[in-house]
């Protein structure tokens, strides 16, 4: 099962946006990374969600020179809108998350239910590796604020 099918790519792509501009294959190894390899971001699932954002308005690209002295390459920053966009994701997130807790909890309350051990074993699944992927991308992107700032001057 890839969760990125499931809707949380925006989440994901705005979360590494977030932190700092990137360019296509960066934001790619980034999530992909971050997820602990359960994330499998392609790029041809990357590109067009990253030119749904754009049209969005949530993020903007230009092309800049690579770092390395080959082609010029398109980096992707979040906008004030994207801003806003990753903090109303992440409500959802948790509302989600809380729905399937609740979820999870109910049918563990149900032992006649036919199909109850199937579905929980599926759903604590689905909660763990969600939750997981989550707090890999969040706990990073805090340790990266956090550096940032020591890296101020006072």
């Amino acid at each position: 099962m890839n969760p990125l099918k499931s809707g949380t790519l925006d989440l994901a792509l705005l979360a590494a946006l977030s932190e700092q501009p990137r360019y296509g294959l960066d934001i790619l190894k980034y999530v992909n990374e971050r997820s602990g390899g359960l994330f499998d971001l392609r790029e041809g699932s990357l590109y067009p969600a990253l030119h749904r954002l754009v049209k969005a308005g949530w993020v903007e690209s230009d092309w800049q020179p690579s770092d390395k002295g080959g082609a010029p390459r398109k980096v992707y920053r979040l906008t004030d809108e994207g801003t806003g966009a990753l903090s109303s994701k992440r409500a959802e997130w948790q509302t989600l998350r809380g729905a399937l807790d609740a979820l999870l909890y109910e049918l563990a309350l149900i032992p006649e239910h036919p199909q109850r051990h199937r579905m929980f074993v599926h759903l604590r699944q689905l909660v763990l590796f969600a939750t997981r992927s989550a707090q890999l991308i969040l706990a990073n992107h805090r340790n990266l604020i956090f550096l940032r700032r020591l890296r101020q001057p006072v």
